[in-house]
């Protein structure tokens, strides 16, 4: 699900040294080329075509069109596709910034290109062309000023002039009825909270999109776009087969997914062994995108997730009770929501497994997130406790936001007792 709130940015990767530019029309709708951003697409839609379209409605109504939005969301959900697939389809002029396009190795040449690049937005802003000022990871070009030195509160203090001058002189030549065409600014960032909140005021990038992770039915478009055009066999040809290969893949974002379908192909290609005339019919099956899985991990649980060999309930010996119990917590939700909502039913929000050292507690949360098919974040408390105040804290924090990403996922607190221990305990 996509949600939509506050300030908005863009932004969009550049060449080396001069700003990257593409001016095209597309021959079909975002939706087509993008999957699961429906909103973030039509919203950037609306930006560059209704004020133009309905000029003079806007005027009788007064109303002022939003400057700017800012994307954001972890890597990988699709913030650069969908600004650039906008751009194309309302033939848009896309100006891309990044900071390796933009920063300079002198004193003052990064806020010489900066003004260039502006300049060049007006430019064509007078031509009456709609033009998308693309700000690639904003919260490196525009940092909190509070928390940076002298180099960063200069290039911010750049930043916001030349972004009122641009906006003030395209709204000023549109009062005037010269020939004008839009202006937007864009800004994408995986960490909204790092970005001066001067950029995120109303004139700037007054309007912020969540690009959060697919879900079922997004993931299920995403798939369809990526296996388009690769020969399908077995459960994945049949009515639904995209469906439950969506299932599996909890956690992962487009990007991931591009990569997973690359790697089910490779692993279709092993398995035929690769010999002449081999890919006359070879076909993509449900195996391979099993053998894919164990490769790609999600990028929401990368870096937190341990890094082991799945494990199934048949590599457990004993422990019935136990598996049962977890398999009850974990699996069963997952596996029948209907009948626990028609039973009005609540799933478990966590269990505690105790015992004696070596008695397999890691392994039987692993194994349950296995069996249900889900990511599994570990976190110990070596991994968490730190001398520095405030630093734990953040640290759990953080493993928490990246367990609610890739939701539905397993968190697993090793060492528990050090995280909690009893309060009266002194």
């Amino acid at each position: 699900p996509r949600s939509s709130s506050g300030a908005s940015t863009s932004s969009l990767k550049g060449g080396a040294m001069e700003p990257a530019m593409a001016n095209r029309t597309g021959s079909s709708c975002i939706e087509d080329r993008v999957g699961g951003l429906r909103e973030p697409a039509g919203y950037l839609r609306k930006l560059l075509l209704w004020p133009e379209e309905f000029r003079e409605a806007g005027n009788k109504l007064g109303v002022t069109w939003p400057t700017g939005i800012l994307l954001h969301g972890p890597p990988g959900t699709g913030k650069s596709l969908v600004v650039k697939s906008a751009c194309e389809e309302c033939g848009a002029t896309l100006i891309g910034l990044t900071p390796s396009s933009v920063f300079g190795a002198f004193v003052g040449e990064t806020e010489k290109k900066l003004r260039e690049i502006f300049l060049a937005a007006d430019e064509l802003v007078e031509q009456g062309r709609s033009v998308v000022l693309f700000f690639d990871e904003v919260d490196v070009l525009c940092p909190r000023r509070d928390r940076s030195g002298p180099f960063e509160c200069r290039l911010v203090a750049q930043v916001l002039t030349l972004m009122d001058t641009s906006v003030a002189r395209a709204a000023h030549n549109r009062k005037l009825g010269r020939k004008t065409g839009v202006l937007l600014l864009v800004g994408a960032t995986s960490n909204q909270n790092a970005v001066d909140p001067a950029i995120r005021r109303p004139g700037r990038m007054e309007k912020e999109i969540a690009l959060g992770m697919p879900d079922e039915h997004d993931r299920a478009e995403i798939l369809a776009l990526y296996l388009k055009r690769i020969p399908l066999a077995g459960d994945l040809a049949a009515a639904g087969g995209l469906d439950r290969l969506s299932k599996l893949c909890s956690g992962y974002t487009g990007a991931d997914l591009s990569v997973l379908c690359h790697e089910a192909s490779l692993a279709a290609m092993e398995r035929c062994e690769g010999g002449e005339g081999a890919g006359e019919g070879i076909a993509v099956e449900m195996a391979d995108f099993e053998a894919a899985r164990a490769a790609v991990r999600p990028t929401a649980a990368r870096g937190e997730t341990r890094d082991a060999p799945p494990v199934r309930w048949s590599h457990i010996a004993g422990l019935h009770d136990c598996k049962l119990q977890l398999e009850r917590a974990v699996h069963w939700p997952l596996k029948h929501p209907q009948a626990f909502s028609r039973l009005g039913l609540q799933s478990f929000r966590g269990a505690l497994l105790y015992g004696p050292p070596g008695c397999c507690k890691t392994k039987l949360c692993r194994a349950a997130a296995t069996e249900a098919g889900v990511p599994m974040i570990a976190m110990s408390c070596a991994e968490v406790l730190s001398m520095y105040v405030g630093e734990s804290e953040e640290r759990l924090r953080a493993c928490f936001a990246r367990a609610r990403l890739s939701s539905p996922s397993v968190l697993f607190l090793d060492e528990f007792d050090a995280f909690c221990s009893a309060r009266g305990a002194g």
